[in-house]
This record gives structure tokens, C-alpha cells and sequence, in this order.
């Protein structure tokens, strides 16, 4: 709660994500978000990581992404070789 989060348990959560994908509109945005930015940093992050990142993921203001597969890992996080850049105009 006191970096921006709601303060809803994570069971709590997985009861919101079911009523919703009961009624079909339930989006990969909204897992990724719910699964892994936030709960991964508030169980394994340092203090510093919390406090950086956790304030725009839960207002809003910060974009997670995760990637899922690949031709020569499949669902093999730690094998995967994509990787995101930043680039000159984005």
C-alpha cells in the first residue's frame, strides 16, 4: 500500500481475474500486470527496485512486458534471447 498498490491480497486478485474472464473480457495486459510486475518485485525485489518501479506500475504510469515464447526456447524463460532496446525515436 504504501507504494501505490490497493493493498488486496493476491487471492484476492485471482478472485477479481475470475469474475472477469467469466464475463470474456479479461486481457493478457491484465495477467502480466496481475502476475508478474508487482508481486514478483514485492517477493523478490530489492528496496530499491519496490520503490523505483512499484509507484508507476500500480498507478498506471509504467508498461510491463513479458515474453512468453520462442522458436528455439518455448516457454523456457531463462532461454529466451529477445530482448527489448531503446533506440533513438523509441
Amino acid at each position: 500500500k504504501s507504494l501505490g498498490g490497493g493493498g488486496a491480497s493476491f487471492l484476492a486478485k485471482i478472485g477479481i481475474v475470475e469474475v472477469i474472464a467469466r464475463q470474456c473480457i479479461i486481457s493478457s495486459f491484465g495477467l502480466v500486470n496481475l502476475l508478474n510486475g508487482p508481486l514478483r518485485l514485492v517477493q523478490n525485489g530489492t528496496d530499491d527496485q519496490r520503490a523505483r518501479y512499484l509507484p508507476g506500475l500500480m498507478s498506471g504510469k509504467t508498461i510491463i512486458a513479458l515474453c512468453l515464447t520462442e522458436p528455439q526456447s518455448g516457454s523456457d524463460f531463462a532461454g529466451t534471447a529477445t530482448r527489448a532496446e531503446r533506440v533513438e525515436g523509441g
